[in-house]
């Protein structure tokens, strides 16, 4: 039989109802194979399919059918074989859900586009099936590995002394109360991880409870956190004493420099912020997201294979 079908729901995890895509040049045929009472286009009726399930039969047009059962595990499962058996082809990757593109790169793009979380993916996307078409392999491609941020958040992990704003600066950039901030330390004694938009680009931020020494758990917590981190910013309070020891001086690609309402800092910091009053915060967003994503990456007009960022979310 000339017929495919996908899922359009889930695959082969259970819910509670399933949406199984059937595109077919006969579908009458499909009808009688399955000894099912046809269903006309532009209609919807009840319909028991392959014996196992009553399920809502639609038919968009002449050669689209959905076919929507209980989303269990054993109907999915029975329902693919019994189609299989009729000698279906399943679909693979995007094709099905999108008959309005003009090829395989659009397809790709149209399901990487639907899943994306960045704002700043949806320009670059729309436009890879234009620079496909015109790539000439020998110029080379765009750098993935930065660009895949764009569709699987980044994790970024605050680290830092206790009591000295980290919950603060992230309910300031998150621009909603997401992480306990209250002036007495000990308040965050576990991580707290949050998706926030940081100009344009979404990444996991990641509050670590504050260090009072190395070896504690809180200590613990916080470097395992910013080894599995993109990018770690080491929060200070600006009215420390530079020439103090600080109990969380982990490794980290960025300082910023917290509370800086309270004095400026006496040390060098690439970010100064005060989360009462919104100095920096903006800032910080912007060198975040440059940090992560560059600007001469962003603007590379080649293009990049976005689709295996997508496999890998």
């Amino acid at each position: 039989m000339n017929a495919r079908y996908a899922a359009e729901t889930g695959g082969s995890r259970p819910g509670a109802v399933a949406v199984i895509r059937i595109d077919t040049e006969d579908a009458d045929g499909f009808f009688r194979a399955c000894a099912m009472a046809p269903v006309s286009p532009g209609a919807s009726a009840v319909r028991r399919v392959l014996g196992l399930d009553e399920a809502l039969v639609a038919r968009p047009d002449s050669r689209t059918l959905f076919i929507m059962p209980h989303g269990g595990g054993a109907i999915l499962r029975g329902v693919a074989e019994g189609l299989d058996r009729l000698g279906l082809r399943r679909a693979e990757g995007d094709a099905h859900r999108w008959p309005e593109a003009r090829d395989a790169i659009e397809e790709r793009m149209l399901g990487v586009l639907a899943e994306a979380t960045s704002p700043r993916a949806v320009g670059l996307l729309l436009d890879q099936p234009r620079r496909w078409r015109a790539h000439d392999p020998g110029d080379g491609m765009a750098d993935a590995h930065v660009l895949s941020r764009l569709i699987r958040p980044p994790l970024v992990a605050a680290v830092g002394g206790a009591n000295i704003g980290k919950s603060s600066l992230l309910n300031a950039v998150s621009g909603a109360s997401v992480a306990l901030a209250f002036d007495r330390a000990g308040t965050t004694r576990d991580a707290v991880g949050v998706l926030v938009e940081l100009d344009g680009l979404v990444v996991r931020w990641l509050d670590t409870p504050g260090i009072d020494a190395l070896g504690t758990p809180a200590a613990m917590i916080a470097l395992d956190g910013a080894r599995q981190a993109d990018l770690v910013l080491r929060c200070v309070d600006s009215t420390a004493d530079a020439s103090d020891p600080d109990p969380a001086a982990i490794e980290a690609d960025l300082v910023v420099a917290t509370r800086a309402d309270r004095g400026r800092p006496g040390f060098r910091a690439d970010a100064v912020t005060s989360a009462s009053t919104g100095l920096g915060i903006a800032e910080l967003a912007r060198l975040i997201r440059s940090s992560l994503t560059p600007d001469a990456v962003l603007d590379d007009p080649r293009p990049w294979r976005f689709w295996d960022a997508a496999a890998q979310a």
